[in-house]
């Protein structure tokens, strides 16, 4: 059975541990830059620091870390940080906040640090007031982490798989390495990161490496380089560790050769410089993350808004909801109705209103009459209308001869161009024989608007009879252009020939159910006699 053995094994050079009181502990700011902001800190944050020391302090920071305010906080119930701001007259140094920048603070208490998060997060504003009446979010910052202080090497034992190419260093290549001990070794690796060969070249001046291919017979784990990946070289020399790009480039062929022939390029690696730590960097931050130095962008933030994706006001950017969601309320809308609904936002027509005025009756003369249609507007046609809406139940081909509109289409027995009434409108109907009455309402129907336009019309009075009948005073009213009578009308006259002009007024009051020719000035308007 083949002997199984790590791929990569790493030699740890040196570690360096501090202790809690090698914090670098951020000092008290003294200074003024000449504008500043207001931190008010209530009994409500005091509470939640865990101060033990009469002269903890807390310091507030600016984003790049430069402190710009701190206060005594040991030994108070309540205080003020002033953060100060840049100074314009220095433009060589930035030496407070810039306006709208984000504010951190941490609190120092003996040799202990904590990161101290504001219930309400400060943005610089000079003259500005935050005032923190909640408790914070206060962290231990951890000044006992372990350090890397060495490399950390690749180690020289290999796998033999089974299957293998070579690549032959010959002396100036060998040369190039430049080798200090006698042990130095050059490794090869697999563009994983796993060791696939290595070689001792520290007392050699011609050399060959064996870089192991993939065992195929062990298809759980890949144990070595795959067929066409490239290959990459480091140097271990002592301590000191190298990256090392050949003059040939090598891609993994089994049983293949590549000959490096010239100088390779070498270059240190760097072990002390600090790990990359990603993560958010911004103490106001839902996630911030203390032991972060590179800010990886994901810092997350409470956005206010409907989070309810049914509402009307689903905002899909929020991840805090704040109980502003709205939604439809079907219902009467309208404050006159009787049925008003005071929480519906979206109208379904249900409004009902008082139907309290008398219905319009109105008295046929034998011969021609001009009569208003007063009845509903979804009428089921001229017959079934006047037949329900005669007195003498002699139907509507026994009461008349002709019913026409104002523009000439008319109604009889036997030709029916006209069909179905307007309400609001007004009709010439003439009538066989005696007298009676039309109601084409038995209950009073409200708002009724008609529609002139200009020229000649013919208009149903639609008030009842406790409507204003004076015509100025009733057309005045009824205008929803407002003009006023005698602008929107040359004449007004009824079946009779008795009219009413600007200078005339042989006619001076509408009958309720009556019809009247108006000739309209000039555009179209709207009327309704029985606004309130």
């Amino acid at each position: 059975m083949k002997k199984i053995l790590t791929l990569i094994t790493f030699t740890l050079a040196s570690f360096g541990i501090s202790n809690a009181q090698d914090c670098d502990l951020p000092g008290l700011y003294s200074g003024n830059t000449g504008a500043n902001m207001t931190v008010m800190l209530t009994p409500g944050i005091m509470g939640s620091l865990p101060t033990t020391e009469a002269d903890a302090y807390m310091v507030a920071f600016s984003s790049d870390g430069l402190i710009i305010g701190s206060a005594t906080v040991g030994n108070t119930s309540q205080t003020t940080i002033a953060v100060w701001g840049d100074d314009a007259s220095t433009t060589e140094v930035v030496d407070g906040a810039l306006a709208a920048e984000s504010i951190s603070f941490q609190l120092v208490n003996g040799t202990s640090l904590y990161d101290v998060v504001m219930p309400v997060p400060v943005a610089f504003t000079t003259n500005g007031l935050a005032v923190q009446a909640a408790p914070a979010t206060v962290t231990l910052v951890d000044c006992s982490v372990a350090v890397e202080e060495g490399c950390l090497l690749p180690s020289s034992d290999v796998l033999n798989t089974g299957a293998n190419m070579t690549v032959m260093l010959l002396p100036d290549v060998i040369a190039s390495l430049n080798t200090s001990s006698d042990d130095a070794y050059l490794v090869a690796l697999s563009s994983d990161g796993n060791v696939v060969g290595s070689v001792v070249v520290g007392i050699a001046s011609q050399t060959t490496i064996a870089v192991w291919g993939d065992d195929a017979s062990t298809a759980e784990v890949v144990d070595g380089a795959l067929a066409g990946e490239s290959i990459s070289f480091q140097l271990v020399d002592g301590t000191s560790l190298y990256d090392v790009v050949m003059p040939s480039v090598v891609s993994y062929t089994t049983n293949g050769m590549v000959v490096q022939a010239s100088a390779a390029t070498v270059t240190v690696v760097d072990c002390s410089a600090s790990e990359d730590i990603e993560g958010c960097m911004d103490a106001t931050a839902n996630n911030y993350d203390a032991t972060a130095n590179v800010d990886d962008t994901s810092c997350t933030y409470d956005v206010l808004g409907c989070t309810d994706a049914t509402a009307n006001n689903y905002d899909a950017t929020a991840n805090v909801d704040d109980t502003s969601c709205t939604y439809d309320v079907l219902g009467c809308t309208d404050a006159t109705a009787n049925n008003y609904d005071a929480t519906a936002n979206v109208d379904d027509a249900s409004c009902t209103y008082d139907t309290s005025g008398t219905a319009i009756e109105y008295q046929l003369s034998a011969g021609w009459n001009m009569v208003g249609y007063t009845g509903t507007s979804d009428n089921n046609g001229i017959v079934a209308q006047m037949d329900a809406a005669l007195e003498n139940s002699a139907g509507t081909a026994n009461t008349f001869s002709i019913i026409k509109d104002v523009s000439g289409s008319f109604w009889t027995e036997d030709i029916q161009l006209l069909t179905e009434f307007t309400q609001g409108k007004g009709y010439m109907m003439y009538v066989n024989g005696s007298t009676t009455t039309v109601n084409f309402q038995h209950t009073t129907i409200p708002e009724i608007d008609y529609d002139l336009t200009g020229g000649w019309n013919m208009v149903a009075f639609t008030g009842d009879v406790d409507a204003e009948t004076a015509i100025v005073t009733a057309m005045d009213a009824a205008l929803v252009n407002g003009a006023g009578t005698a602008n929107t009308f040359s004449i007004i006259k009824d079946v009779s020939g008795s009219f009413w002009t600007e200078d005339i007024q042989l006619l001076t009051d509408f009958i309720p159910g009556k019809a009247y020719m108006m000739y309209v000035n000039g555009s179209t308007t709207t009327i309704n006699f029985q606004q309130e």
